[in-house]
């Protein structure tokens, strides 16, 4: 065909801008390849991680909230109902909790229980007066209003392996004996620190008290014995800050509260969410459950957006570099191309000018 004899004329012709096209083609090929890759491999390891990490939603205090219902001038009744406040909305059970959790939008949940106990056959471990004021000044402990439980000891209770985040995430090993797997019996976890003041042992049984109703006690079997990992902030101390602490199951809390409805006991809840797209249709739901107004939904999601803010700024910057390269890429191949195009519709009209007939331009007879 005389068109495409004519056509391989033009390519040798002009073998330097033909030679940049195909220059031009290839670096766009290599580019767009680039950016796909770049952007797959974003996505891959951000769904990696969200797999790895999930939305993790708790329950906490709303402080702005109770804030606003401060009257600096009255200070008294002001603090007398923050007190009532703090006390409603301390006061979620392990049935709200069950309440909560059966949603839609949670994949599963578990929570901690926790409050202040005595002891009859064990002396917590002495600290020195600055140890117990860092201790008393650190986030969450409310030791500002009146019916905040005291005792020698901090007793806590896991719902569940899942959630004993401490030992899952190493800041709590097992040195001696084990983590029960039974969470409806009255075992617990000491201190080795403590136990070796009070020469306690795996197997040995230990007697806790109400710290609010000294004819309530409760014995506990020891099936483990855990040390604390060093941490630089306290390595001044002479103790870890868990050397008072009792670790136990929700069991023995809900048995404790049931004896004693007045024990002050803070449950903290962790509920797993299917997405990070229905949190607040999830802190709705919660408010339609009877959630107080004192109490907000607070979850990971910053948290995990600061982690994966470098790889979604590749991802973003490598679909930019793909637009800007099939912009560039474009208007670059067009314009030759329309070159081209002026200089084929001259050739033809030269062609025809002469005399030659138009299918001879498709066959070659």
């Amino acid at each position: 065909m005389y068109i495409l004899k004519n056509a391989v004329t033009s390519i040798l012709r002009n073998k330097g801008r033909n030679l940049l096209i195909g220059i031009i083609i290839i670096v766009i090929s290599c580019s767009v390849s680039i950016a796909l890759a770049i952007n797959n491999s974003s996505e891959s390891l951000i769904k990696l991680y969200e797999e790895k990490y999930e939305i993790e939603a708790t329950i906490t205090f709303n402080r702005q909230n109770m804030l606003e219902n401060f009257d600096p001038a009255n200070s008294q009744s002001s603090k007398e109902n923050m007190n009532d406040m703090f006390s409603n909305a301390n006061s979620i059970t392990s049935e709200d909790i069950d309440l909560y959790g059966n949603s839609e939008y949670v994949k599963k949940y578990y929570y901690t229980m926790e409050t202040r106990v005595n002891s009859t056959t064990i002396e917590s471990a002495e600290i020195s007066s600055n140890e117990f004021e860092m201790s008393n000044n650190k986030p969450g402990r409310e030791n500002n209003f009146n019916n905040v439980t005291n005792g020698d000891f901090t007793l806590k209770g896991y719902s569940s392996i899942e959630s004993m985040t401490e030992f899952i995430e190493g800041n709590y090993t097992i040195v001696e004996g084990e983590v029960s797997e039974d969470f409806s019996s009255n075992n617990c976890l000491i201190n080795q620190e403590l136990a070796t003041l009070n020469d306690i042992e795996v197997g040995d049984t230990i007697t806790i008290v109400d710290s609010n109703d000294d004819s309530l006690t409760y014995d506990l079997i020891v099936t483990g014995i855990y040390e604390e990992k060093e941490n630089s902030e306290n390595s001044m101390n002479m103790f870890s800050n868990s050397v008072n602490m009792i670790i136990t199951n929700t069991n023995v809390l809900n048995e404790i509260k049931e004896n004693n409805e007045n024990l002050m006991i803070t449950t903290t809840p962790t509920f797993i969410l299917t997405s990070s797209n229905i949190i607040e249709d999830f802190e709705e739901e919660l408010r339609d459950k009877g959630l107080n107004e004192n109490l907000s939904l607070q979850t990971n999601l910053e948290q995990q957006e600061n982690a994966t803010s470098t790889i979604s700024n590749v991802k973003n910057f490598a679909i930019t570099f793909l637009i800007l390269t099939f912009i560039i890429g474009t208007i670059v191949l067009l314009v030759i191309n329309m070159i081209n195009i002026r200089e084929r519709r001259y050739e033809i009209g030269v062609l025809r000018t002469i005399g030659m007939k138009s299918q001879k331009f498709v066959y070659n007879f």
